[in-house]
């Protein structure tokens, strides 16, 4: 190595250090009415969380039950509902079904109950050959197909 490598690598790794400094810096945000000042030392720097409140997955998996307790009822008024005749809107399940044995390689099954992600999916996928159609057929049977809405489609 020659002098002006030495050089280089030098200054190469001062650059390094030096943005480091900066990073370490910007890592820890300080509130807009308090600047840093000399006296903080970087291990007070790394021994002070955030100042983000922790997040509480208790709240989150909370919220999560209760949506799920609320689809459960709505399903099981659906449910209770089945003689009723069909209102506006509403899906039969003959006609998903038709769908699914006609079209089901194009997802015209999952169009038809408002499921478009699911739908542009098997038109894309040609139903990945196949697989999702006998899936969706069983499901169809089995009273597990739901429109977009939660609700579940008409008997036959």
């Amino acid at each position: 190595m020659d002098f002006r490598e030495i050089k280089i690598v030098s200054a190469l790794l001062l650059l390094g250090f030096c943005l480091l400094g900066l990073m370490s810096l910007a890592v820890h945000q300080e509130s807009p009415d308090s600047s840093l000042t000399s006296d903080v030392s970087f291990s007070t720097i790394l021994s002070h969380p955030d100042s983000h409140p922790p997040v509480d997955l208790s709240e989150k998996r909370k919220k999560r039950q209760q949506l799920m307790r609320l689809k459960r009822s709505q399903r099981k008024k659906n449910k209770a509902n089945k003689n009723s005749p069909p209102g506006y809107g509403e899906k039969s399940k003959l006609t998903a079904f038709l769908l699914c044995v006609m079209l089901g390689f194009f997802g015209a099954h999952r169009f038809y109950t408002g499921q478009i992600g699911w739908g542009v999916l098997q038109l894309c996928s040609l139903g990945c050959c196949g697989v999702f159609v006998i899936i969706d057929l069983v499901l169809i049977l089995v009273d597990r197909m739901y429109t977009k809405d939660g609700n579940e489609l008409i008997p036959w």
